[in-house]
């Protein structure tokens, strides 16, 4: 099955951007294929480790009272903001264990808060079903709702459950998404060299992180928020302000990559997201975006070397996984790209994107009852994305 759209560019154009990302691309990427790779485990789009997260605001699903966490604004607290949903039976087993974390490591200055993400528009029902969850579990930290998905989207959740661990100075320490037994290891393992319990580990232990000038933070944060609702110029202009502040920042070059992706402009978003590599290898969200945009100009090797290294970093990273399915697709491998997308909705249920892949190929196998199904719960949970949640390179 071969993927069309209409496209800004020509095919000469395409061919001749090709030639040189070749060029550009491969000394960068045989570089990096030979050095160690570590897991990344980037949870989030917008949110990079060194980073100031957004502020929590809302009102606790039990007592009623009102929540308010602002990163670094307790001496000497460590935070975990974790996103989790009802839904999901990952969330149940991560929550459960975070009532230990917190029991265990409560007065030593840890708190935990969690951001319940069953949905964009939550009904008395839901909020009912929630509130019952949460009673059952007897939770002893703060649960919001997040209403609108605003923090979700602010974070740029990849998938659900997601955690974030804050250092006492307010900055990302660890992010990542899903929950396993490795996942809650190092989790307690990072817990403890933050609250001076105890000397790094070998599975903590990793190089300084890159920390940007606030002013930059905050021009990027700007950005983001106009990006979101779909104020490109605006967002760009801040962007540009957020690279003058602080030419080492990374996170506003991949921003414009994700809104060059949004404009279907491939060989700028491939300069942006290279630019974002550049300044960090590690930023798994880039070489998401750069695989992204090489997609987009039919670059489908560069595509695949670029989503292949970011698989590496971080294997649990769902665009990734998704593009690799779309790569397979355009192959008339349908055999792998199912194996994509069963990873994708394992790590995310709700994924729009791969419930419609999903039902494309339900459709091509003649099943249309399951292929109805699968879009039409693709469509429930495409009105609640974000504009800059999952642009789909040469599908419109």
């Amino acid at each position: 099955m071969k993927m069309c759209c209409s496209s800004k560019i020509s095919r000469s154009s395409k061919l001749s951007c090709s030639s040189k990302l070749s060029r550009r691309l491969i000394p960068v990427l045989v570089v990096l294929w030979v050095l160690s790779m570590g897991s990344a485990s980037a949870a989030f789009k917008y949110l990079h480790e060194g980073m100031v997260p957004s502020a929590l605001k809302g009102q606790d699903l039990v007592t009623g009272e009102k929540v308010e966490w602002k990163p670094g604004q307790e001496d000497g607290q460590v935070s975990l903001v974790v996103f989790w949903a009802t839904w999901s039976p990952r969330s149940l087993e991560m929550m459960r264990d975070l009532k230990d974390v917190q029991a265990r490591y409560g007065e030593q200055g840890i708190q935990v808060y969690a951001v319940n993400v069953d949905g964009q528009n939550v009904t008395p029902t839901v909020h009912k079903q929630v509130k019952q969850v949460v009673n059952e579990m007897e939770l002893p930290f703060p649960v919001v709702i997040d209403q609108g998905l605003e923090l979700f989207y602010s974070y740029g959740v990849i998938a659900v459950p997601s955690l974030a661990l804050v250092d006492t100075e307010g900055r990302l320490s660890y992010g990542p998404s899903g929950y396993s037994f490795p996942i809650r290891d190092r989790l307690i393992d990072s817990i403890e060299e933050l609250l001076g319990l105890s000397a790094p580990t070998a599975a903590v232990a990793k190089k300084p992180v890159y920390q940007a000038v606030k002013k930059a933070t905050r021009y990027h944060n700007l950005a983001l928020q106009l990006s979101n609702k779909g104020k490109y110029d605006r967002a760009l202009r801040n962007l540009e302000k957020a690279v003058a502040a602080d030419s080492l920042f990374g996170a506003p070059h991949g921003l414009r990559g994700e809104i060059m992706l949004v404009q279907e402009e491939w060989s700028a978003a491939v300069d942006a997201f290279t630019r974002a590599t550049e300044l960090d290898s590690t930023r798994v969200s880039a070489w998401a975006g750069l695989g992204r945009a090489c997609l987009g100009l039919e670059a489908d090797e560069q595509a695949g070397a670029a989503l292949n290294h970011a698989l590496r970093l971080d294997d649990t990273y769902t665009p990734v996984l998704l593009d690799l399915a779309r790569l397979k697709v355009r192959a008339g491998d349908q055999a792998a790209a199912a194996e994509y997308l069963a990873a994708v909705l394992e790590l995310n249920p709700r994924d729009p994107a791969a419930l419609v892949m999903v039902g494309k190929q339900f459709q091509e196998a003649g099943d249309l009852a399951s292929a109805v199904a699968a879009l039409q719960a693709a469509m429930e949970q495409r009105v609640t994305l974000p504009l800059l949640a999952n642009p789909d390179p040469k599908q419109r």
